[in-house]
C-alpha cells in the first residue's frame, strides 16, 4: 500500500468523526444558547412577579392604614411583611408614617420611594402624580360646591 492510500483510508475514517464531532459541537451549541435565552427570560419573570406581589403589599398595606380598621391583625400581618423586605431608609419612613410622626413623609412619598426602590431609574414618578382616595378628598370637593 502506497502512501495515498493509508492517506485516503485514514481520511474515509476520519471523515465520518470529523463529521459527528462538528454536529455535536453545533448542536451543543444552539442547545445551550436556546437554554441561556429560556433562563433568562425566566428570570426576568421571576423578578416581575417579585416586584408586582411586593407592589400589592404596600399598596394593601398603605390602603388598610388609610381606613383605620378597628381590627389591626391584617394591618400587622402587611406592614411586618413590607418590614422584612424594604430597605432600612424606606422602613424608617414607613414607621414614622404608619406612627403618624409630624415629620413623616406622606403616602405619595412612601408610595413613590417603594416604587423607585423596586424598579428602575427610568421608571420614577414624581409623588405628587400618585392619587389618594380619602374622606379629605370628598370634604375639600364639597366645600368648593358650596
Amino acid at each position: 500500500m502506497e502512501i495515498k492510500d493509508i492517506i485516503i483510508v485514514v481520511l474515509l475514517i476520519l471523515y465520518p468523526l470529523i463529521i459527528f464531532i462538528y454536529r455535536t459541537w453545533i448542536e451543543n451549541k444552539i442547545k445551550y444558547s436556546v437554554k441561556k435565552n429560556y433562563d433568562e427570560l425566566l428570570e426576568n419573570y421571576k423578578r416581575e412577579l417579585e416586584i408586582k406581589n411586593k407592589a400589592s403589599l404596600m399598596a394593601d398595606l398603605l390602603s388598610e392604614w388609610l381606613c383605620f380598621p378597628e381590627k389591626q391583625q391584617r394591618l400587622n400581618q402587611l406592614s411586618f411583611e413590607a418590614f422584612l423586605w424594604l430597605p432600612k431608609e424606606i422602613t424608617k419612613d414607613l414607621s414614622n408614617l404608619l406612627a403618624h410622626k409630624p415629620a413623616a413623609k406622606n403616602v405619595r412619598q412612601i408610595i413613590s420611594d417603594v416604587r423607585n426602590h423596586l424598579l428602575t431609574k427610568d421608571q420614577q414618578i414624581d409623588p405628587n402624580d400618585i392619587i389618594v382616595f380619602t374622606q379629605e378628598n370628598k370634604t375639600i370637593i364639597e366645600q368648593k360646591k358650596k
